[in-house]
């Protein structure tokens, strides 16, 4: 959590993190940093009334920071560095920003030997660099690499409108936290000819997502 404790506006943020490293080795995959955001709810969700936590800011939107654009060429979009307020995000008064940090475990227990391991983020700003050291605890246990949770994620398009690359990513890093994302706005080529025969192709799909089926 980063906090501005000051009047003006925290320009040109980076945020970096080194990889784990403990043991004698490192985990082989780096932390994945994502820029949060919030959104402040009202009023309880029509429909949702029993189950809703009440009025309040809630944590929304994970941003992958290696996705956001280092340019602001176009108008509008979202870019890095970082500002705080972040205007995009129409917090008023904001005064903090949240990073999420994902760290992927390997299973194998020679790839994650059980032990401590050290990181470190740093955060610069108008010339300014702060470090914060980071410790990650690693027990001598895997979890089962089977989804155990029932709900799942939906979002009608969100994969779909992606590229086959793009969707892999998100379906890979929802599979490493035991949930599943769900689209099902997934459909196979539809053709009607001349005279009115319909033809029906789903081996665009099947090539698609095949791999998610057979692992």
């Amino acid at each position: 959590m980063l906090e501005n404790k000051g009047s003006e506006a925290l320009k040109d943020i980076i945020i970096e993190m080194s990889p784990f490293a403990g043991e004698g080795k490192d985990l082989g995959a780096e932390p994945e940093l994502f820029l949060e955001w919030a959104v402040e709810a009202k009023v309880p969700s029509t429909g949702y009334e029993k189950s809703s936590l009440g009025p309040g800011w809630y944590p929304d939107a994970l941003i992958p920071l290696e996705l956001i654009q280092m340019d602001v060429s176009r108008l509008g979009r979202l870019h890095y560095p970082l500002e705080l307020p972040d205007f995009r995000n129409r917090i008023g008064n904001q005064r903090f920003l949240l990073i999420w940090v994902d760290q992927w475990v390997p299973v194998e227990r020679d790839k994650a030997v059980p032990g401590k391991y050290a990181s470190e983020i740093t955060v610069r700003t108008g010339g300014l660099i702060k470090k914060l050291p980071v410790t990650l605890k690693i027990w001598d246990f895997a979890l089962p690499e089977q989804n155990q949770l029932a709900g799942n994620c939906q979002h009608e398009g969100f994969l779909r409108r992606m590229s086959e690359e793009q969707e892999l990513e998100v379906y890979q890093l929802f599979k490493r936290h035991r949930v599943v994302p769900a689209d099902p706005t997934y459909e196979p080529s539809i053709t009607v000819s001349a005279d009115g025969s319909v033809s029906i192709d789903f081996s665009i799909s099947d090539n698609r997502l095949k791999k998610y089926f057979t692992g």
